[in-house]
């Protein structure tokens, strides 16, 4: 036990003081490396983090991106497709048409050839009936002329005869000269009035041709439009199921990288200033800041600091320095001093 009990409460409380400096150096050091370990590995797992969000919606964009361009491809592919069978289509319907319309045609054809056919025959029995009609009349006329010349030779014949007979024979050659000529003129009208029925036969036969011909030709007209109805209708329905030309779809937008949460790093740790022989030590001054010390030795700072404190403050001395006009009242004080500083110094406190 030095003679100086004051000298040697100051020489162990700096001690202790700069043993506490040390300790909460390191510890305050420490603590700040760990704060730089926190916000690293907080940067690190964060960039981890998102750089695997943005791979994950970088592979759902390709696949997107991939899927849209196969549906794109097969709604071209399919729009092709149907803009062939379109056009085959159409090439079918013409076709169709034109066989429709050659088919009409034919049947026109066959009709009119048909009536062409008794036409003829209509204006060959015209003329088989006038020329009949004039073989008639030649016939007579050749006839009735031999007649004539006949009944002249006989009247002239009677005539060189004489007496009542003969004249009578005369009349009598006379009248059938007559009457011959009278038949020939009966059978020209006879066989008139039968050209004439037959001529109207005939002429009653080329009105019904005519109008036949009409017939025809309206029946031939009749058939292509209906032909051009179904050829527009086979269009409109190749065009209703032709397939709408597909829009080609915009790109789907590259995701942006997400964004990163900054970090601040922890300031370095500032070494507080030394402790000063004769001075407390606080518990921020004395642990700079990253506090003062723990357990035990937290709780002893705090009791000899609050007790140095106490006794600096009512002797004007500093924590643990007594002045001249108080050293008389150390006795006991310094006795229960002492005795905290022997115990302190067997517990290990310092």
């Amino acid at each position: 036990m030095a003679k100086d009990p004051e000298g040697y409460l100051k020489d162990r409380a700096f001690k202790y003081h700069q043993r506490v400096q040390e300790h909460n150096n390191i510890e305050g050091e420490r603590q700040v490396e760990q704060a730089r370990e926190t916000v690293r590995l907080q940067r690190a797992n964060q960039e981890e983090q998102l750089t695997h969000q943005d791979l994950g919606r970088t592979k759902d964009w390709n696949r997107a991106s991939i899927i849209q361009g196969i549906q794109q491809a097969a709604q071209t592919k399919a729009f092709n497709k149907s803009e062939g069978l379109h056009k085959r289509q159409l090439e079918l319907n013409k076709q169709a048409a034109k066989g429709a319309v050659g088919g009409a045609n034919n049947r026109r054809y066959e009709r009119e050839l048909e009536n062409h056919f008794n036409k003829s025959k209509t204006k060959l029995g015209i003329y088989t009936a006038q020329a009949k009609l004039n073989a008639v009349r030649k016939e007579a006329a050749f006839e009735a002329q031999a007649n004539f010349l006949e009944g002249i030779k006989n009247i002239g014949a009677a005539a060189n005869n004489i007496g009542r007979s003969a004249v009578k024979d005369t009349v009598s050659r006379i009248s059938e000269v007559a009457g011959k000529a009278a038949a020939s003129a009966a059978m020209i009208n006879s066989q008139e009035s039968l050209f004439n029925l037959e001529i109207l036969g005939l002429n009653e036969d080329q009105m019904g041709q005519h109008e036949t011909q009409l017939s025809i030709e309206r029946k031939h007209a009749a058939e292509i439009d209906k032909i051009g109805h179904g050829y527009l209708q086979a269009t409109l329905q190749a065009d209703a199921k032709r397939m709408a030309k597909p829009m080609m779809m915009p790109p789907i937008a590259k995701p942006e990288k997400l964004p990163r949460q900054e970090f601040l790093d922890p300031l370095p740790y500032k070494i507080p200033p030394h402790p000063v022989k004769g001075v407390g030590l606080s518990a921020t001054s004395g642990a700079g800041g990253a506090g003062a010390g723990s357990g035990g030795v937290s709780g002893a700072l705090n009791m000899a600091g609050a007790t140095m404190g106490a006794l600096a403050t009512a002797g004007n001395i500093g924590a643990f320095g007594v002045t001249a006009s108080f050293g008389p009242m150390l006795g006991p004080i310094g006795v229960g001093v002492m005795g905290l500083a022997y115990l302190g110094d067997a517990l290990e406190w310092w």
